[in-house]
């Protein structure tokens, strides 16, 4: 058996907690072909890395989700929480059928290049529909009491493009922000709903894993805790980019973002 290197460990957890915030898929022809070789034990470093990520939303917004708690219990249930309602019933209903009917995925290389379309999907989305309402907008500004808050169909369209999600190497993220960027909703609110539906496609997820052997406990303590460092700090700049550039600026990000990881994933 092969000894753990927790520099290894370390850079396989940071890439996860990193690229998984992003229209990248972690599945693709550059994460697996880049990590099988400097990692050796990168099958058993999947578990804790998603643990972390998962574990990095519920700290990132736990506030949020304190306040959410509250609403439940007051049986109050505002627009976000009824997207997250929805959304994680949609994820779970289209995500699991599409899982196990393509089983198989897309290679690696390809859902590469699929993720690099949808950032530049995504890039064209932010710079040109902010100038002019689509019609899914128009379609919905008369289901909102509040410019930015989401609506039921927002919920199912964005479910559905999470549950898309499991096949192959497609990127969570790209998937599902698309569907918020066409309905008009500011962009910080859009990445706060994709980070926040993140912990039930991650958790479906390791469902499917299934049989998990970790390598050692120190190990995977050592990729969780990067996963879950590299994440808050992702999300975090990425809000605060949001929050600075809007549309604009994330939009470039994630446009660009998956492209060099499929040009790296083509040449190395």
């Amino acid at each position: 058996m092969v000894e753990p290197s927790y520099v290894a460990s370390s850079i396989t957890g940071i890439l996860y907690g990193v690229l998984a915030w992003f229209p990248v898929g972690l599945n693709g022809n550059f994460m697996t072909g880049l990590l099988s070789s400097v990692d050796p034990h990168l099958t058993e470093h999947v578990v804790p890395a998603y643990m972390g990520m998962m574990l990095a939303v519920f700290f990132y917004f736990r506030a949020t989700i304190e306040r959410a708690l509250q609403f439940i219990f007051r049986r109050q249930f505002d627009a976000d929480l009824r997207f997250l309602f929805y959304a994680s019933i949609f994820t779970v209903v289209i995500g699991y059928p599409v899982y196990t009917a393509v089983s198989m995925g897309l290679t690696p290389l390809y859902s590469d290049a699929v993720n690099a379309a949808m950032g530049l999907l995504i890039l064209a989305l932010s710079m040109f529909r902010a100038q002019k309402r689509g019609r899914l907008q128009r379609l919905e500004s008369g289901m909102r009491n509040k410019s930015d808050e989401p609506t039921l169909v927002d919920s199912i369209l964005t479910g559905i493009a999470q549950g898309v999600a499991f096949v192959g190497g497609l990127s969570r993220t790209g998937l599902s922000v698309i569907p918020l960027i066409l309905s008009g909703i500011n962009m910080r609110k859009i990445l706060e709903l994709s980070f926040l539906l993140a912990p039930i496609y991650l958790l479906l997820r390791l469902m499917f894993i299934g049989k998990y052997t970790p390598v050692s406990p120190l190990d995977s303590f050592v990729v969780f805790t990067a996963s879950f460092t590299a994440s808050v700090v992702t999300m975090h700049l990425l809000l605060k980019l949001a929050d600075k550039s809007g549309r604009k600026g994330v939009g470039i990000a994630f446009g660009l973002v998956p492209i060099i990881v499929f040009v790296m994933g083509v040449i190395t």
